[in-house]
């Protein structure tokens, strides 16, 4: 069980980034996608935060000695899921970049053909 200064400081913490997000969400700088494993994990951190009851029986069912152990875990698989996300999403663009790079090359390269044809006619 948390002191209750502790619980109430790491609600409002959490809180805060989940109030911080939105507004990043909001002002467009950060895509809805990228953030929504945050918010889902932050809710889920949230969530432990206000039932520890919760963290206390997973830790009893995965048998871990004590239930801080568990929630160094799940901290330890909360900043390897995002960051794994985050890596997908960046895979992802970079691909797409490239792919857009080689079809402008592609392109650059037509119109030029296009020019030398059109520039004897002159």
């Amino acid at each position: 069980m948390l002191p209750l200064r502790l619980e109430i400081f790491a609600i409002a913490t959490l809180l805060c980034f989940m109030g911080w997000v939105a507004y990043l969400i909001r002002h467009r700088r950060l895509g809805l996608t990228e953030t929504l494993p945050w918010l889902l994990s932050t809710l889920v951190a949230l969530i432990v935060t206000l039932f520890p009851s919760a963290l206390i029986w997973v830790a009893r069912v995965l048998r871990f000695e004590v239930p801080s152990n568990a929630l160094f875990v799940f901290a330890y698989l909360y900043v390897l899921w995002n960051v794994l996300v985050l890596t997908i999403n960046f895979s992802t663009q970079t691909a797409r970049l490239r792919r857009l790079a080689q079809e402008c090359a592609l392109l650059d390269a037509e119109v030029r053909a296009l020019q030398r044809r059109i520039e004897p006619v002159k």
